[in-house]
């Protein structure tokens, strides 16, 4: 708990106050004479004090005070990098997620607070509201969340790949109700092409709710949030828009599959971002999901290993890079994979209890799951993409007469590249073994830039 809060009491079950240590944003309880290993402990903390005032949200979290056009107070809350201890004392580590979470938010009359899982009630309180909303989901700590506003709320449900009616609420400012049915559908739109590849919507047994927020956007989960003013992408003919795509994507690839550590931050932002290109291919077919993939490969900056090790915080393991060069790597496992193996291994982790809700999963766990599910060894070729800065190095030699030898130097695993001679293009296995091929001119390696490696004509 930050320490700018004021920690008033601790007390246990039978309302006895206990000895606590508030310092260095951390709280220490001495529970030794009542706590039994293993045993649920009930505990309440009253603490009162401001509250910090985002100075980037989402990025540099806290609160955001705003108003609305209509002059109205709009509150958000983001603290995905700083951790939800600007608001609540927590265990906050990634692979503590609580099991279930109830909040109670109070209000001025005309205000609504906007929050996860499903609205228990609403209690009158003398000029004022108390809003109390419940999940029965376990939760990541950052996306425990409440947004604070006048909204309209609108109300519609869709059927899901599992045949269940799933709750849909769209809450948007007073002044954009013209946007709430086109928000709605485009949201149920990306729902029912993410569950054709993942499953079912994770939070099925409560809603998929998008509220309007003063900052760009978060993954909250039942209430992702969605400040993105409405500018929509349009595609042959279709419109879309990436935030609530890219956000809504998060409660199968962050929500539902959690990272254990901060160091595989990845496992959200790059299989949530290759799932947003994933839409485009589905919608629009293979050219504007390429054309999507060049970009993100073109911006790969590569200063940096996706995964950094054990010892990182949130800060330091957010980067570009567990944005498109992870989701680049899952582009090359599709390449390398086909259709049925690799959307199978994405489905199978998406739906499995062992890696899904409360059991959070590491980048070795993923690799083990992907060598369990596909068969094949494929623990150097992860580890050297997700947890260095190298390139494939492919080597091209010319030979005697219309010979050349290709090989790869600096991997101990193959990958399958096409490769152009004079004959046409064939898809070749290039390992660390030289390979001989002959062209009258020289071999173009990986003409379409399908995987992240160096050419090196000799």
């Amino acid at each position: 708990l930050l320490d700018s809060y004021q920690v008033e009491k601790i007390v246990n079950p039978e309302g006895e106050p206990m000895v606590f240590n508030h310092q260095d944003g951390k709280l220490f309880i001495d529970a030794s004479q009542d706590a039994k290993l293993g045993e649920s402990y009930h505990l309440v903390v009253y603490y009162q004090g401001k509250m910090p005032i985002a100075p980037n949200a989402p990025w540099q979290g806290g609160f955001s005070l705003a108003k609305s056009p209509n002059g109205n107070h709009w509150i958000g809350l983001s603290c995905q990098n700083d951790g939800a201890d600007i608001f609540m004392p927590c265990k906050d580590q990634p692979y503590d997620k609580p099991d279930s979470v109830r909040m109670r938010i109070t209000v001025p009359t005309g205000y609504q607070a906007i929050g996860n899982g499903l609205l228990e009630k609403i209690e009158n309180e003398e000029g004022k509201e108390a809003y109390t909303w419940f999940t029965q989901y376990p939760i990541n700590n950052y996306s425990i969340n409440f947004t604070v506003g006048k909204f309209k709320d609108f109300k519609t449900s869709y059927t899901s790949v599992d045949n269940n009616e799933v709750a849909v609420h769209v809450y948007l400012l007073e002044e954009h109700t013209d946007q709430l049915e086109t928000l709605a559908a485009m949201a149920i739109d990306n729902l029912q092409h993410h569950e054709q590849y993942f499953g079912e919507y994770p939070f099925a047994k409560e809603k998929f709710g998008l509220v309007h927020t003063p900052y760009l956007g978060m993954e909250h989960q039942t209430i992702n949030a969605y400040g993105n003013d409405f500018r929509y992408t349009e595609t042959q003919g279709k419109k879309y828009d990436w935030l609530l795509l890219h956000e809504l994507g998060h409660e199968w690839w962050a929500n539902k599959v959690t990272a254990a550590d901060w160091a595989d931050f990845w496992i959200h932002e790059g299989i949530c971002s290759f799932s947003d290109a994933l839409y485009l291919y589905t919608n629009f077919g293979w050219d504007e999901y390429w054309k999507k993939m060049v970009q993100t490969r073109n911006n790969i900056v590569n200063d940096k290993a996706i995964v950094l090790g054990r010892e990182v915080n949130s800060v330091q393991a957010y980067h570009p890079g567990v944005y498109g060069k992870a989701s680049f790597v899952l582009h090359m496992m599709w390449d390398m994979m086909g259709d049925d193996l690799f959307f199978g291994i994405l489905y199978d982790l998406a739906n499995n209890p062992e890696s899904t809700y409360s059991n959070p999963v590491t980048t070795a766990d993923f690799i083990a799951f992907v060598n369990s599910k596909s068969g094949a060894n494929y623990e150097n070729f992860l580890r050297f993409y997700l947890e260095t800065t190298e390139m494939a190095e492919v080597q091209v030699a010319k030979g005697e007469d219309d010979s050349w030898s290709i090989w790869l130097s600096n991997t101990n695993f193959s990958l399958p590249l096409e490769v152009e001679t004079s004959e046409g293009i064939e898809r070749i296995d290039i390992s660390p073994q030289p390979i001989s091929i002959r062209s009258k001119n020289s071999p173009k390696v990986d003409p379409k830039g399908l995987y992240l490696r160096k050419i090196n004509m000799r």
